[in-house]
């Protein structure tokens, strides 16, 4: 059995198809404001704890068999979820088709990607380029990355027609565990930046800092404007 048959095997396991839920709430307090549009605008504040297993935190899995027409609509339904939940996502280990022959298995020639691995951006560690030690490296404050195990795939419904619907499937992992309760989005940078793609607000950005206005009224201006623009202090 290879890897694909194994990994198909535990997607398949009813113990795999969902995920282990939260522990009851230890003396946990949350604040939460509905969002006024639900399709758009995060629930902001965030929860100021969440509950618990030491240092896991539970924070609700994109759904498994969640299905779109294509791969960059499902992903488009995966961030449109993470929003509102606290967290982001991205595509990451792509895997194509291979082919096996006298015991050697290769890649099929010009074969496309058929599944990725959908991950936590706040999965993997640092890059350490210059190789330095604990004790003499200081830490990159701009890298958002702490170890994050939580993890779905994405699979083309079709195998061979990676072109058409894509679907959310859970791995071995339990995907609502994670090492960090739910974030403020506006401090994810891929989250503010499909925010700001929406039509008219880089050239407002534009405009509100060619008048001069200061940082302070520039950004009530913005948040006036584009109250869904997740515009950070």
């Amino acid at each position: 059995m290879d890897f694909d048959d194994q990994l198909i095997a535990q997607l398949n396991a009813p113990e795999h198809r969902t995920p282990t839920p939260p522990p009851p709430p230890q003396d946990a307090t949350t604040t939460s404001t509905p969002p006024t549009n639900p399709t758009t605008t995060p629930s902001l504040p965030r929860p100021t704890m969440t509950a618990k297993d030491g240092e896991s935190y539970y924070i609700k899995p994109i759904p498994s068999g969640l299905r779109a027409p294509s791969l960059s609509s499902l992903m488009q339904l995966c961030h449109t979820h993470t929003l509102h939940h606290g967290f982001d996502v991205v595509k990451k280990a792509g895997v194509k088709p291979t082919s096996s022959k006298n015991g050697k298995k290769t890649i099929v020639p010009n074969a496309a990607y058929y599944k990725w691995h959908i991950t936590c951006v706040l999965g993997g560690k640092p890059k350490n380029t210059r190789h330095l030690t604990e004790e003499q490296r200081r830490r990159d404050k701009g890298s958002l990355k702490m170890g994050c195990p939580s993890r779905v795939w994405a699979w083309a419904v079709e195998r061979g027609e990676p072109d058409g619907a894509w679907e959310i499937r859970w791995g071995d992992t339990d995907p609502a565990l994670h090492n960090h309760p739910p974030v403020d989005v506006r401090t994810l940078p891929n989250h503010r930046r499909r925010a700001r793609e929406v039509d008219g607000v880089a050239e407002a950005i534009k405009e509100i800092a060619a008048s001069g206005v200061g940082r302070k009224e520039g950004l009530q201006k913005l948040r006036s404007l584009y109250p869904d623009g997740l515009f950070s202090d």
